[in-house]
């Protein structure tokens, strides 16, 4: 079906500006109205970058209301949705809206979406920085700023400090293999690798369920996990010592009769537990405790935090929940997990992302 033909999109113009709504089942009122756009096609354009950007979707609460908003990359909002009374309502208008859209993403023809998959599969990952210059008669020589808008990190600096710039980059941009070849070459056989950057835009890591009843030996290292690939998952057999932990393409239980519904997260580089944990807490509940993450930093930081769901057998992300924290040496970071939301009992695949 054409989005433009979709019953639960309303188009309207208020002014000289277009906007969008989603409306409920019902297709009467709105879950969520876009921004306003100067044209109509520019609002149909926000609309499909609107529904690229759902894995985005943040929640909020202000007034004793629950609210939830769909971002860009760079942070700009695309659209909010109407107050809602109860954090369970504002829940069951989010599982409407995702279901709406998956809906639509099942009617492309599979020839087209393969197409599109082997076209973005292509295209390199896309890391967007602001350099600015400030030029006055007065003061000279000129200053300069660099940010990385994902994050609002700046660094400021004076004249055209090619330096400066490049270690900016380099804490964000991935190192080549080349490079990190030419490091270890320097570095000699009995140096430590390198360190990661501690500012992360998204951790996806391999998850290790632990036997119930069974010590975990192993430790966390001192920054947590900044991988960007896909993690594996597989069932722990006995634990002891610090074992390289197997990597199955299995998924991990979800079945509220699974005997193993402990899981550590695994950094992927270094194959030892980076602080984030998943425990059990009823028959098809978890909690994430991030208590025990560690990265480095000088003070105490808010993180936002958000775990997504892939059932293999559907192969469609969800949004499991979502929290902001204020970190202080005192507040648990502990985030609930409902699994029950997740269709069928068969195996999952879980992803991370921690913005800080």
């Amino acid at each position: 079906m054409d989005l433009n033909e979709n019953p639960n999109i309303k188009h309207f113009q208020k002014g000289k500006k277009h906007y969008f709504s989603i409306l409920r089942e019902d297709g009467k009122k709105a879950l969520l109205t876009s921004k306003g756009y100067g044209s109509a096609k520019t609002r149909d354009n926000g609309l499909q970058t609107f529904i690229n950007n759902l894995e985005r979707l943040e929640q909020e609460e202000k007034n004793d209301h629950f609210y939830f908003l769909v971002k860009t990359g760079n942070n700009h909002i695309l659209a909010k949705s109407v107050p809602f009374f109860s954090d369970h309502e504002r829940q069951q208008a989010i599982d409407l809206l995702m279901q709406l859209f998956d809906e639509q993403e099942g009617t492309v023809p599979a020839e087209a979406e393969a197409e599109e998959e082997q076209k973005t599969a292509d295209l390199p990952p896309k890391y967007s920085f602001r350099l600015e210059f400030y030029v006055s008669e007065e003061q000279k020589p000129v200053r300069g700023k660099i940010e990385y808008p994902f994050t609002k990190e700046k660094k400021a600096f004076n004249g055209i400090d090619m330096a400066t710039i490049e270690t900016f980059l380099r804490n964000y941009l991935p190192a080549t293999l080349e490079e990190e070849s030419k490091k270890m070459i320097a570095a000699g056989p009995s140096s430590s690798p390198p360190a990661l950057p501690a500012n992360t835009e998204k951790q996806t890591a391999t998850m290790t369920p632990s036997s119930p009843g069974e010590p975990n030996e192993r430790t966390a290292p001192a920054a947590a996990p900044t991988t960007r690939s896909k993690g594996s998952v597989s069932p722990a057999s006995n634990i002891s010592g610090k074992p390289a932990p197997p990597r199955l393409k299995d998924g991990i239980p979800i079945s509220p009769s699974a005997a193993a519904l402990d899981f550590s997260f695994i950094d992927q580089q270094t194959g030892a537990e980076a602080g984030p944990q998943l425990r059990r807490s009823g028959p098809n509940k978890i909690l994430l405790d991030l208590d025990r993450l560690e990265f480095s930093r000088d003070v105490y930081t808010d993180l936002s935090v958000s775990i997504f769901g892939m059932p293999l057998e559907t192969g469609k992300k969800q949004l499991l929940g979502r929290n902001d924290f204020k970190t202080s040496p005192r507040q648990e970071v502990i985030m609930p997990l409902d699994l029950a939301r997740l269709p069928g009992t068969g195996t999952c695949k879980f992803e991370l992302l921690i913005r800080l």
